[in-house]
């Protein structure tokens, strides 16, 4: 017949072969056979897709909930086998799975790590050789002078503890850590000049902890103690031209067991849901040579500062003499290798910081370079390559002032990270010395306002960031390669945020580099030292706060605020030594000198959550004098010192955030942790949910909730960490775990697509009921459409389960929950996806129905050419083919249907349609509902009426308008839709439906595009609902601005309030919109 040679053109691939049953029970009527084969395709085509629209609903021990959900999906590349290695030398390490990147493989074939990345990009010489790759290697005790062999191979720099290391050993303060290697300087270009005007320099980017370090069994100079600081020694009076040197690396790294400042490494974690993590000790950053003269530029500081018409820059370019030690050479008698003590070098007096210090320090250090005849060329360089500027400075070492006219500079920011690169050359009575290349960006943070927000470039700026601990899998406390720097941040502004926090460590400097190019802002942390208890007292506020946060649902109430409460002074606070001080301030001191060269570093945190935390007030005022092109975040957490440092800073990991009452004439407010959502695969996280879905719905209310009061949001955080699985990406970054298209527009402020929560069903007793035997049918008004666009997920939802319960669903599904599922918040537990059976499965679909149904759109068309299938049959609830089509969304195999015959106003009716909501839902409605804006262009072609109103007295347009598809709006108006049309009658009243014309549906939902659109056409602004509550009314208690700019400008009236019973029952009797806002 005619439709088998349609078919035979039309078919490919695997339908092929199932035509010739389908056309064969299509004229016989077999529709089961039919859906069985169209099943088998589904099955067939899930195998290779992951892509999914999904419903998800929640059956809640508490509350029923439905989602709302639309084709997105997360995003999974494949990663590395994991790799592993065992060792009894030392302590046993913590086992980590998955511990290969992407980048792992890329370090394994590459002899030198990092071979081409310069270290210090910020400030940038030609000649330098990277000192990385394989070095020898020991493990010794503390008490041997030195290692009689070095037994083992070391992959430089990634800690001891890590996997690309090779070693992968725990370690801890009885030993020590030796390394070493040779090298030869082979190059002619080392040696050019006179020896006494250039100096070869030794720079080791980080290493944790304590560092000696021998050349040819020469010590290079006092040891170096801090594990986040780049640190050098002048080796040219023990260089050996030409031929190999020895170097030799001895390291000490106690962690905890001393007072160094450490961030969250722990030698002994116990706790399975530690928020501390695996030590790592030894060489962590690389290590390299350069030469440079004697006279060297050794720093650069810019900081700008904005007027009305200028950009201010504040420079300084600070000069150094190179020194060396003088060698001494006690030795030992055996090995010829000298030993190392402290009382072979001159002790430096140890200060405490303080404000008044800062002062005097300028002053002593411009030297006599001015005297001696330096000066420096400068030069700034546009990205076209075009000068901005040339200059001349003869006061190095010393602050200087240039001023630019706004309108000429390209500020920097994370929407526009533009780099000026800066030439600087440095000379000496006309004599030229040296070359440097840099870059600055042109940025301004600071509070702005009389009640305090965070301004970027003198512009209101809010700041969505997320927390990054810095931890990898395969490296540790070093990513493993420079592109894995380039990927986290990437990762991070793609999915919307704008800030990272750098959370209990700093980085190397390529790192910051990064956040610089592509434009990230950064809040750096100090790394929290001796402690992780505080040694001042916490004030009243912040116990209330604590109160609140350990109460990690909200249900339960709060203590009552009295004195009696909140006891002060029950035991003595620990006093911290002076020692601990001494290295917390000098490793303090060392992070801002090394890193404040960075425009991205925006915000400093001196203590977080109280850990260690000591004389924040001195510390704060000499932190804000030392550097003022930045904002100080005192006490990220707790502990605050009224009034002291730019922030008040806030965590919270509970569900109804608590934000503090204070004096915002002085300082921001600022949640600098929050959220902590993860999945219950694995691992532990502050709030765990049951898959990706959920995950992004709990997010997404996060972000719509924030506080106005706030000036930025830090979440928790950017990737798992070990056995904290709390990361938007796993530990080794190959999965983002939340829906990514729905995070991109939460956090561009986009709501439009939203998931959606919606009260079905409640089985709550007050006061609680220790249920132990449910027996949960469709009784309860379930409805699920499963032949609709959207495939389904189900989840049982649980609170507070302190007994045995069985629970039946369906008369069919039975599960048990007992103590295995011991919850202390709330919980998801996922159920079959074929649990619940919908209406349209046993709803009498035809065979062209059903095809249209499960998107068989070979299939579906051919049917609908053949002659001996009727495309005006009904199902049972009377959905016709064309409906199905139209929801479904394709525009030519509707053509085909009207062209037939098909009627494009026929909709559901009956108490059957009546009973399944679909009572009078045109395929012009369907169409609509999908936003399929071309099936809704060839219905009204085909004077489909635009008017229609299901039972719910629900228009097209009405849809399309609170939906915000603006392109089917435009096609109803231009088709004669009335702009006033709303529901009424008894069901519209019942659903408090009634008076919500198409502009009041737009209104209330923000549809800025929409609302003005509408009336430009003659919308009527002043529209009410039954009872009382206008178009203004909801878009001014949401806050929508644009909207309601709109709305009074086309003549809304502000005094229209809610009235009647229904208004009374909500409690906003009386409201005017101006009121509703300002609750």
């Amino acid at each position: 017949m005619g439709c088998t040679s349609a078919k035979a053109n039309k078919s490919e691939g695997d339908i092929e072969r199932y035509h010739q049953e389908i056309f064969g029970a299509a004229q016989s009527g077999d529709v089961k056979r039919i859906k069985d084969i169209l099943d088998e395709l589904d099955r067939r085509k899930a195998s290779t897709t992951k892509k999914e629209n999904i419903i998800i609903f929640g059956i809640f021990i508490t509350l029923f909930y439905q989602f709302y959900l639309f084709s997105d999906e997360h995003f999974i590349l494949p990663i590395f086998t994991t790799l592993s290695s065992t060792s009894s030398f030392t302590l046993p390490i913590k086992l980590i799975t998955n511990s290969s990147t992407r980048w792992t493989k890329e370090v394994m074939d590459n002899e030198i790590p990092f071979r081409n990345d310069y270290p210090r990009p910020h400030l940038r010489r030609k000649l330098w050789l990277n000192l990385n790759g394989y070095w020898s290697f020991t493990i010794r005790s503390a008490d041997e002078t030195y290692p009689e062999n070095f037994d083992q191979i070391i992959r430089v720099p990634f800690p001891v503890e890590s996997y690309l290391s090779s070693i992968q050993k725990r370690v801890d303060s009885r030993m020590y850590l030796w390394y070493k290697r040779t090298f030869q300087l082979k190059s002619p270009s080392w040696y050019d000049g006179n020896h006494h005007q250039y100096r070869i320099i030794l720079h080791f980017d980080k290493v944790d902890y304590s560092t000696v370090v021998y050349l040819n069994r020469h010590i290079v100079g006092i040891k170096h103690l801090g594990g986040y600081e780049p640190f050098s020694y002048d080796i040219s009076p023990y260089i050996v031209n030409y031929e190999d040197n020895e170097l030799i690396v001895r390291v000490w790294d106690p962690t905890n067991h001393w007072y160094q400042p450490r961030g969250k490494q722990l030698l002994d974690v116990k706790e399975s849901n530690s928020i501390y993590y695996t030590p790592c000790s030894g060489i962590w950053g690389t290590v390299w040579l350069e030469r440079v003269p004697y006279i060297h530029i050794d720093r650069l500081q810019f900081q700008t500062k904005l007027s009305l018409k200028n950009v201010i820059l504040k420079y300084r370019i600070d000069l150094k003499t190179a020194t060396t030690t003088t060698p001494f050479d006690y030795r030992l008698p055996n090995n010829n290798m000298s030993i190392y003590s402290d009382k072979n070098f001159p002790q430096k007096p140890k200060y405490l910081l303080d404000e008044k210090q800062n002062i005097k320090l300028s002053k002593n250090t411009a030297n006599n370079y001015e005297q001696l005849g330096f000066m420096l060329k400068i030069t700034i360089i546009q990205k076209n390559n075009i000068n901005l500027i040339d200059f001349i400075s003869y006061k190095p070492n010393i602050e200087q002032k240039i001023s630019f006219p706004l309108n000429q500079i390209n500020l920097w920011s994370p929407e526009n990270p533009y780099l000026y690169q800066i030439s600087i050359d440095l000379y000496q009575m006309d004599v030229f010395i040296e070359h440097i290349d840099s870059y600055i960006g042109f940025r301004q943070i600071s509070l702005c306002s009389t009640k305090k927000t965070i301004c970027l470039n003198n512009k209101p700026y809010f700041m969505l960031g997320v927390l990054d601990q810095g931890y990898w899998p395969d490296g540790l406390y070093r990513a493993p390669t420079d592109e894995a720097y380039r990927y986290d941040i990437e990762q991070t502004k793609n999915l919307g945020f704008n800030t990272i926090r750098k959370h209990m460590k700093s980085e190397t400097s390529r790192f910051y580099y990064w956040c610089d190019v592509l434009g990230m802002l950064v809040w750096q942390d100090m790394p929290a030292g001796d402690a992780y208890n505080g040694y001042e007292i916490e004030l009243e506020d912040d116990k209330i706060l604590r109160l609140h946060r350990d109460n990690s649902t909200n249900d339960l109430p709060l203590a009552e605020r009295k004195q009696q409460n909140l006891p002060k002074n029950e035991s003595p606070l620990p006093i911290k030594v002076f020692e601990a001080k001494i290295q917390f301030e000098y490793e303090l001191k060392a992070m801002i000198d090394f890193l404040s060269f960075h425009p991205s570093i925006i915000i400093w945190i001196l203590f977080n959550e109280g850990w260690g935390q000591y004389d924040t007030i001195r510390l704060t005022k000499w932190l804000q004098s030392y550097d003022e092109d930045r904002l100080i975040d005192s006490a990220s957490g707790w502990q605050d010192r009224t009034n002291i440092g730019h922030i008040r800073d806030i965590h919270d990991y509970t569900k109804n955030i608590l934000l503090p009452s204070f004096d915002d004439e002085n300082r921001a407010l600022v949640l600098g942790e929050c959220g902590g959502f993860g999945l219950m695969k694995y691992g532990w996280s502050y709030n765990a949910y049951s898959d990706n879905y959920l995950l992004t719905y709990i997010f997404e209310q996060l972000i719509v909730n924030l506080s106005p009061r706030l000036s930025a949001m830090i979440y928790t955080q950017l990737s798992d960490v070990e056995n904290e699985t709390n990361g938007i990406l796993t530990y080794n970054r190959e999965e983002i775990k939340f829906i990514t298209p729905h995070i991109k527009r939460v956090l561009n402020n986009d709501y439009s697509r939203l998931y959606k929560f919606k009260h079905i069903w409640n089985l709550t007793s007050i006061p609680y009921t220790n249920y132990t035997n449910l027996s949960l049918s469709k009784s309860f008004n379930l409805i699920i459409d499963i032949d609709s666009t959207y495939n389904h997920r189900f989840y049982f939802y649980t609170c507070y389960l302190y007994t045995l319960v069985k629970i039946t669903i369906d008369y069919h599904y039975t599960m048990i929950l007992n103590q295995t599922h011991e919850i202390r918040d709330y919980h998801y537990i996922s159920l079959p996806s074929n649990l619940f059976r919908g209406y349209r499965e046993a709803d009498g679909l035809t065979a062209l129905s059903i095809a249209a149904g499960k998107k068989h759109k070979s299939i579906t068309e051919t049917l609908a050419t053949c002659p001996e299938v009727e495309v005006n049959k009904a199902s049972l609830s009377g959905i016709t083919p064309l409906l199905m089509v139209a929801e479904v969304g394709w525009p030519d195999v509707l053509d085909i249907l009207l062209q037939r015959g098909a009627l494009v106003d026929a909709a559901p009716s009956g108490k059957r349609a009546e009973e399944n909501k679909i009572a009078g839902s045109t395929p012009l409605i369907g169409a609509t509902k999908y936003n399929h804006p071309e099936c809704v262009k060839h219905l009204l072609a085909h004077q489909a009426n635009p008017n229609h109103q299901n039972q719910s007295g629900i228009s097209a347009l009405m849809l399309a308008a609170e939906q915000g598809y603006f392109e089917c709006v435009k096609l109803l108006v231009q088709a004669g839709a009335d702009l006033e049309l709303a529901p009424n009658g008894p069901l519209a009243l019942t659903m408090n439906l009634c008076g919500q014309t198409p502009l009041f549906c737009a209104a209330k939902e923000g549809r800025t595009d929409i609302v003005k659109y509408l009336l430009d056409r003659g919308a009527n602004p002043g529209v009410q609902n039954h009872y009382g509550v206008s178009a203004l009314w909801i878009p001014s208690q949401k806050g929508m601005l644009q909207v309601v700019e709109l709305l009074l400008n086309a003549g809304a009236e502000t005094h229209v309030a809610p009235f009647g019973h229904l208004a009374d029952e909500l409690n906003i009797t009386g409201w005017t919109p101006l009121y509703a806002e300002m609750k």
